[in-house]
């Protein structure tokens, strides 16, 4: 055996239990995969061999041992009797000697045996030589992925980007190495979307690693944004127009098809004139879309209306006032901001009774005013005049008692001629009398009346007549029977006779022009 020569052989590819088999020999070892058990570790020199099988060599006679230790120096055994003969020859072994030890690699890290020849005349080192074994490699490389973003910062997966984003495989292993041309090349995503990239490697005892990073989600599309206005009572406004109070803008953003909004500016309201109301969202990738709303004009004023009322003939009509003719209210607005949109049309008055007109303005900017015109009085029934206690017919010696009376329903009476008739029958003229009188009410309508009675003259009514104007009874009685017995002449006479003494002057010569009335 050379001196102190050590070996490294790459695996075994049996797990479990093994059989190793050293042939001494000189010369280098190389590796050939035609040998016993799958695995043979053969020199160049003639007959350099260590196997590794499944089954024992049962070989020689014992001629010394060759004892199998571990790294920290612990005897393992005696592997197998050496050989008596060694070919004859100090530089050239053949296999006529081989050690043989079962070894369980299942769970070992690098194993190094030591071989030690010792000679039969007693303790003597012929040769010592190393061999590392490596346990098969069956663990796979670990493998990482990490990305950076177009701008060389690094990116997250499962965050949203709108930047290119470039993912980069790295592996390690701690047993064979890797097959560095395995790696999965860098790859780069740019398109709109999620997605997933794979990667993978293996080392150079052909395990695989895989590992996949993502999601890669990328949205370089700026969201919409849209901006609407309303008015306080919600209605929509329209840029340009003239508002009658608060305009509150509004901005829509969607990102329907991308990341989704991340931020948006909230409503804003708008009290004074403004020409643009400027409004910005960004999604979750961090797009951004601008939008604007305007011009915005107030006209918080409402117009200025009133009331104005003729009659047909273009009079002015007093609210309150009764009138006896059809009433046109008008309703007048002005409006020095918007202008006028819509106003109240006129409206005439033509029926007994009361009424209130009420009319409003509305300006384009939507405020209004409210105008009312009234009381609106319509009376077109005149007053009634009425006589009661109308006798018809009246002796002399009778007293006239007609009453006159004037009302109104509706307005009420405003003047009126109306008189009662009364006083003695001789007060008025002996034959028929006709009385009239007139009312007006407050709307100017006149209402008339009038009454007619007669007075009469008879014998009795005179006699009655004459009856009570004499202060003494028995002058009385004695000219009555003067006008009933003797006639009227002869009652003309006593009647004058009387005059002054027991009748006045007026009342003999009353009595004397109606005695002028009797046949």
């Amino acid at each position: 055996m050379s001196n102190g020569t050590f070996y490294s052989f790459r695996q075994i590819e049996t797990a479990g239990t093994n059989t190793i088999q050293w042939d001494g020999a000189d010369g280098s070892m190389g590796v050939n995969r035609t040998g016993p058990g799958g695995v043979d570790v053969t020199g160049g020199g003639s007959n350099d061999t260590l196997f590794f099988e499944n089954d024992a060599l049962n070989m020689g006679v014992s001629y010394g041992v060759i004892n199998v230790y571990d790294m920290a120096g612990g005897e393992s055994g005696v592997l197998m009797p050496m050989p008596s003969t060694i070919n004859g020859a100090s530089t050239t072994y053949s296999v006529d000697f081989a050690l043989f030890r079962n070894v369980d690699l299942t769970n070992v890290g690098a194993i190094t045996f030591t071989f030690d020849g010792t000679g039969g005349g007693g303790p003597s080192i012929d040769a010592i030589r190393f061999a590392s074994v490596v346990p098969p490699d069956t663990t796979a490389p670990t493998i990482t992925a990490s990305a950076t973003r177009a701008d060389g910062t690094a990116y997250a997966a499962a965050s949203w980007t709108n930047q290119s984003v470039t993912v980069t495989f790295t592996c390690d292993d701690a047993g064979s190495g890797v097959l560095a041309s395995s790696v999965t090349a860098p790859v780069t995503r740019s398109t709109d979307g999620s997605t997933t990239v794979p990667g993978s490697c293996r080392d150079e005892a052909g395990n695989v690693a895989e590992t996949t990073f993502g999601p890669v989600q990328i949205d370089k599309t700026a969201p919409t944004l849209s901006a609407s206005a309303a008015l306080a009572d919600g209605t929509a406004y329209t840029a340009g127009s003239i508002a009658p109070g608060p305009v509150t803008v509004t901005f829509s953003c969607a990102d329907p098809d991308g990341s989704g909004v991340a931020t948006s500016t909230t409503p804003v309201t708008v009290t004074v004139p403004t020409t643009s109301v400027e409004g910005a969202c960004t999604d979750l990738a961090g797009n951004r879309a601008t939008a604007s709303f305007g011009p915005i004009a107030f006209d918080a004023t409402p117009p200025v209306v009133s009331a104005v009322a003729t009659h047909a003939d273009g009079t002015a009509y007093a609210a309150g006032t009764w009138t006896n003719r059809a009433v046109t209210v008008t309703l007048v607005c002005e409006d020095a901001g918007s202008g006028i949109a819509t106003l109240t049309g006129p409206a005439t008055y033509a029926t007994e009774g009361t009424a209130t007109y009420a009319g409003t303005c509305v300006d384009t900017a939507g405020n209004s005013a409210n105008a009312s015109f009234g009381p609106i009085l319509i009376d077109l029934t005149a007053p009634v005049v009425t006589y009661a206690g109308n006798l018809g017919t009246y002796g002399v010696a009778a007293g006239v008692a007609i009453t006159c009376a004037a009302s109104d329903a509706l307005s009420g009476v405003a003047s009126s001629t109306c008189a009662d008739v009364s006083g003695p029958a001789t007060s008025f003229a002996t034959g028929p009398n006709t009385v009239s009188a007139t009312a007006t009410d407050l709307a100017g309508n006149v209402g008339t009346d009038s009454v007619t009675f007669t007075v009469v003259v008879v014998q009795t009514d005179l006699c009655a007549l004459t009856t009570q104007f004499s202060e003494r009874s028995g002058i009385s009685v004695s000219l009555c029977k003067q006008l009933v017995n003797a006639g009227v002449p002869d009652y003309v006479n006593h009647v004058q006779a009387q005059s002054g003494k027991a009748l006045t002057a007026d009342e003999a010569a009353l009595l004397i022009r109606l005695a002028g009335y009797l046949p």
